[in-house]
């Protein structure tokens, strides 16, 4: 059963040093070490730090993927990615993250398939804009729709005045974030 209880088995140890693996491998962009953090999260599902964190590692392994060499990574993940990103979204506290990592994920699936944006793209855009919607001072949606309206040329509504527009306002947000913590 997919639970997200307030207690878990996963003990407090074995969390940190799945973030602590999972840092150390985005700074080294270190595919096996991510797996290796992966795994740790992997071991519970039911405690949602855990499973936000096993999602993020599966979409930073999606990311690697598109890098020449770790092609492989993107079919061996995906389809984990996308019921965990899912599952993450039906989460209160995480359902911000969890759309806004769904969207990058589909952003990732255009870019191996460009078929797919005919059906992926709406989607993501959607899923964006609920995840602004759900917590507005969150600038990971920001981000990611800056970052499709970057890469999407013109004709299909790309812009990057509108992308430039997108990473000021996760900027901002950033820093305000900053100021609070």
């Amino acid at each position: 059963a997919f639970l997200f209880a307030g207690q878990s088995r996963l003990n407090q140890d074995d969390l940190l040093e799945g973030i602590r693996l999972a840092e150390k491998a985005l700074k080294a962009y270190d595919k096996d070490l991510l797996v290796q953090a992966k795994e740790i999260f992997a071991k519970e599902e039911s405690n949602t730090m855990a499973f936000y964190y096993q999602t993020y590692c599966e979409y930073k392994l999606l990311e690697m993927s598109l890098r020449p060499g770790n092609e492989d990574l993107f079919d061996k993940y995906y389809d984990d990615a996308v019921t965990h990103a899912e599952k993450l979204s039906a989460v209160n506290e995480y359902e911000s993250e969890g759309k806004t990592l769904l969207a990058g994920i589909y952003m990732m699936k255009i870019a191996t398939s460009s078929m797919s944006a005919v059906t992926l793209s709406p989607k993501a855009h959607s899923l964006l804009d609920d995840a602004q919607k759900s917590d507005p001072g969150n600038p990971r949606p920001y981000i990611i729709r800056g970052i499709m309206k970057y890469q999407t040329p013109g004709i299909f509504g790309g812009s990057y005045e509108d992308a430039a527009k997108n990473f000021s306002k996760a900027i901002q947000l950033f820093e305000k974030q900053e100021n609070v913590d």
